[in-house]
């Protein structure tokens, strides 16, 4: 079984456990991956096709790994400790990159002696960047209505909070943070070179940032029909992917240019 033929199967043999356990299905979950280890081992060895029946076997085993996450995914959940509509102290972490509109919107992980996820919308300005540790006072109001469950269901948060009074007590712990650096410096980048609607739309093609789209620029994307071009989609992955590589065959065998693209992504 080739390289990227194990990748692909492992992971939707992983995501296959999660589904299972996410429908509750236990005992047949077991009952599917012993069935099919077994099975798969004992053909390997009377037809003596080792090469393909031994990878199928640990395949199967992948199903397990899958369905601990997903235990383990609910668990946290079933955890959130967070006193809606009243006044009090927090501690958080945020979790996303700021995002700047006609105010400032970012994700925060609440600290103990709470747990959960708020959205938190305050002034566009201090600006606060994504791994900054913040205490603020004020009230969190539990998600509720179409938007509500946008967020609940996509992002995992459960409340919001509106303009509370923000301390900064720790700034830029996380190590991914950087990521975002970069990022600000693309930007940066064509916001020198290019006028300001040009800037904005290659800033969307390339990374998916819109939060610099004017009014007007949307309108005319929605009316054609093009908004998707701006979106994080598996076009712009697969665009990544025919880039790097095309580059990357050129310096390096293939078997190392799949496992560079695969870090690239």
């Amino acid at each position: 079984m080739r390289t990227h033929d194990l990748f692909f199967f492992a992971s939707f043999f992983f995501l296959l456990g999660i589904l299972l356990a996410s429908l509750g299905w236990k005992e047949g979950m077991l009952i599917i991956v012993f069935t099919g280890t077994g099975i798969a081992l004992a053909l390997a060895f009377v037809i003596k096709k080792k090469r393909l029946l031994i990878p199928l076997a640990l395949l199967f085993l992948m199903i397990l790994p899958g369905a601990l996450y997903e235990a383990a995914d609910a668990k946290t959940k079933s955890r959130i400790s967070i006193p809606f509509n009243e006044k009090n102290m927090f501690t958080g972490k945020v979790t996303s990159n700021p995002v700047k509109k006609e105010r400032q919107e970012f994700k925060l992980a609440l600290l103990p002696p709470h747990k959960g996820n708020v959205q938190v919308q305050t002034n566009l300005y201090p600006e606060y960047s994504f791994g900054d540790i913040l205490k603020f006072g004020g009230t969190i109001q539990k998600t509720k209505g179409g938007y509500g469950s946008y967020l609940e269901n996509t992002k995992d948060i459960r409340g919001i909070s509106y303009f509370p009074k923000l301390e900064k007590r720790e700034e830029r712990t996380a190590r991914t943070a950087w990521l975002f650096d970069i990022k600000k410096y693309f930007l940066a980048s064509f916001r020198k070179t290019l006028p300001y609607t040009e800037a904005a739309f290659l800033g969307g093609i390339t990374v998916g940032e819109r939060e610099e789209f004017t009014p007007e620029l949307k309108d005319a994307m929605s009316k054609s029909g093009t908004t998707h071009l701006v979106a994080l989609s598996g076009y712009n992955i697969t665009i990544l992917i025919q880039v790097t590589v095309g580059t990357l065959i050129y310096l390096i065998s293939r078997k190392r240019a799949f496992y560079g693209t695969i870090l690239v992504v």
